[in-house]
């Protein structure tokens, strides 16, 4: 019987990307690559929700058949607030929220039993009035709420007792209506201004919310325009789409990302899509921000996709997208004339390429992310302005889902690797080599004076990666892109500083140490003027105010609890304070010139430069010399130290 041929070799498991342990929020989480890279993922909505375990769980927002109370059928699967629907028999209750102790019911006053549908996160009570169907779609952060009007015989105004807790009172401001705690007062449900939408896309903010009291009980009415639903233009069905909203959710939304569209005709409340083109409300423009996700240290982006889910079948004439960077802060309740300005274009998808029909965009904005994350260009987000084949705006309207969606919401995602340069206890090196990446690193002390308080201590480290090395194209372009008082490739400690473009509205800041170590700081979710420090870094970002004829600062406190106060406008290091408040005091010339480096007991060291910029030599009594000469390429070539009739006394050649 003859033997089974035996493979001389089997094929090496594929890899594939998994996600990392311990590095969910709210609306993002990354995925390790098979290629060492790592891509965060960004979204703008909720995708995960923390559990009492302080675990974060997916957010399921499917309904189930539930029989957890008896008046209820259905719920949603998994979040931290929950939504519960009925059947609608023997006058019950329709829909209710609930969020730890608080509870909403909702039941629609003359309604008749209807027919009921479900699909996935949605529930539809069809024929609950006369030519009226009521849909509710579960979303990340509440209940969207669907009054679809079938036809002109329908009812333009409908009421709904609010059945709640003792701890909750309702209150109507400004056209919105906000159930808020009855002793704290603080808002936990809300539903903003609502909108309306006929057949053919067309919007009208004609709807008006209304809260009386009759009988003990609160009722909420919604009425529509009667004059909108008469006009010819206007074409049935008609959906009027109140939005519940978890206020305690939601709230941090604005913190965290942002999605809006405007129109040049009428005013927008929340959609559930991002509109570009044209149509009856005249020119749409959407906008969106997303909060830049932490970065490990040394983080290098490689690329970075914007991804949107265009909604409906559009029609097949041409139209771009063009994505432009935003100039100028906004928030969520711009309008056309309020609108934020923008930069060029740095991104486009063509209509014609991508297809007219429901699928996804995908937008190459690597370059704007990146100087992000470098400081360089402020992160106040970025516009979706259509482009059609006569170049303007007046174009066939493009459709994404918006952060109202249910379905694919948009999302950031990032790819970046590790590029150590400097020296963390992270990072591992073998001699003065990196093991990841090759990086040389070298560093040596110039000056060090103990004294009471912080020590003045003058080093200067040398990293191979931050020298300029030809990239793809064959030009030249440094990695780290630092410029150096002591030439290219090293770093001064005292040069350590923050990079940022906005220094009012930084979301992110850079923060260039010591030893030529890049960190990048975000502020956490729900915190203002706190920022947080990639993992493994122990320092804490603060910001503090002016006071009297004290200037702002950025403070960097690490773990030691020395203090180091940055200028607040160039991000210069201005101050060290040690735990017992000894001061090193950095001066600088009226140009920004490094000057001279104070200690607490009043001993000065001073630096003098060059006519090309270059640090010449740092002088003091209690100090040699220190001379510093470079190649006729700017390259630093020796350092020495000179004794009082300058004769040296060391030599270094670098």
């Amino acid at each position: 019987m003859p033997k089974p041929s035996v493979p001389k070799s089997f094929p090496k498991p594929q890899k594939i990307s998994e996600e990392v342990p311990g590095r969910r929020k709210g609306r993002k989480f990354e995925m390790a690559n098979p290629d060492d890279s790592i891509t965060t993922e960004t979204f703008v909505a909720p995708v995960f929700w923390k559990n009492e375990k302080g675990m974060w769980k997916d957010i399921q927002n499917q309904l189930i058949q539930t029989t957890e109370h008896p008046n209820f059928k259905y719920k949603n699967q998994s979040n931290k607030w929950s939504s519960w629907f009925s059947l609608f028999q023997d006058d019950q209750v329709l829909n209710r929220l609930e969020l730890g102790p608080y509870i909403v019911n909702m039941k629609p006053l003359n309604a008749s039993k209807p027919i009921i549908q479900t699909l996935n996160q949605s529930i539809t009570y069809k024929k609950i009035f006369p030519f009226v169907d009521i849909t509710y779609q579960v979303l990340p952060e509440g209940i969207k709420e669907n009054i679809i009007l079938q036809h002109s015989k329908a009812q333009n105004e409908f009421s709904f007792i609010l059945d709640m807790t003792d701890n909750l009172m309702p209150s109507l401001i400004n056209g919105e209506l906000f159930i808020k705690d009855s002793i704290t007062n603080e808002a936990i449900f809300q539903i903003p201004k609502a909108i309306m939408t006929d057949k053919n896309g067309e919007i009208s903010d004609q709807v008006e919310l209304g809260l009386r009291q009759t009988d003990g009980q609160w009722v909420l009415t919604i009425i529509a325009n009667q004059e909108w639903l008469n006009q010819k233009a206007t074409k049935y069905p008609i959906t009027i789409d109140p939005t519940i909203i978890v206020t305690e959710i939601k709230t941090n939304k604005f913190a965290e990302t942002r999605d809006k569209t405007v129109a040049s005709k009428v005013a927008l409340s929340d959609q559930t899509y991002l509109a570009v083109g044209e149509n009856l409300n005249g020119i749409n423009r959407s906008y969106l921000w997303f909060k830049p996700p932490v970065l490990t240290s040394g983080a290098r982006i490689l690329n970075t996709q914007l991804k949107l889910h265009q909604y409906v079948n559009a029609a097949s004439f041409e139209t771009f997208v063009d994505v432009h960077s935003i100039l100028q802060p906004w928030g969520d309740e711009i309008t056309w004339s309020t609108k934020p300005t923008h930069g060029a274009t740095i991104a486009s998808a063509n209509s014609t390429k991508q297809g007219s029909v429901i699928g996804e965009w995908v937008f190459d904005i690597t370059s704007l992310v990146q100087q992000w994350y470098e400081g360089e260009v402020a992160n106040y987000g970025i516009a979706l302005i259509a482009r059609g084949s006569n170049g303007t705006e007046s174009t066939d309207r493009r459709a994404f889902n918006s952060s109202e969606s249910g379905g694919t919401i948009p999302k950031l995602e990032i790819t970046y690797v590790t590029d150590q340069t400097g020296v963390e206890n992270f990072w591992s090196y073998v001699g003065n080599v990196g093991l990841s990446n090759g990086n040389f690193f070298l560093s040596d002390i110039d000056v060090y004076l103990p004294g009471r308080g912080i020590p003045i201590m003058v080093s200067r480290s040398y990293n191979s990666r931050s020298i300029p090395i030809p990239n793809k194209i064959g030009t030249k372009a440094p990695i780290e892109g630092m410029k150096s008082i002591l030439g290219s490739g090293w770093l001064f400690n005292f040069e350590m500083r923050l990079k940022y473009k906005d220094p009012i509205n930084s979301k992110v800041i850079l923060f260039i140490d010591g030893d030529g170590s890049k960190h990048i700081f975000t502020e956490p979710e729900g915190q203002i003027g706190m920022w947080q420090g990639p993992p493994g870094i122990q320092y804490k970002l603060t910001y503090k105010a002016a006071e009297g004829t004290n200037p702002a600062y950025y403070i960097l406190t690490d773990q030691t609890k020395t203090k180091y106060y940055f200028d607040f406008i160039t991000g210069k290091l201005e101050a060290i304070f040690d735990s017992n408040d000894n001061i090193l005091d950095v001066a600088y010339t009226s140009d920004g010139t490094l000057q001279s480096i104070t200690d607490a007991s009043g001993r000065t060291i001073r630096f003098t430069f060059s006519a090309n910029g270059k640090l010449d030599t740092i002088k003091g009594t209690e100090i040699p010399t220190v001379k510093y000469t470079y190649y006729s390429n700017g390259q630093l070539r020796m350092v020495q130290k000179l004794d009082a009739a300058n004769n040296v006394k060391q030599q270094v050649s670098c």
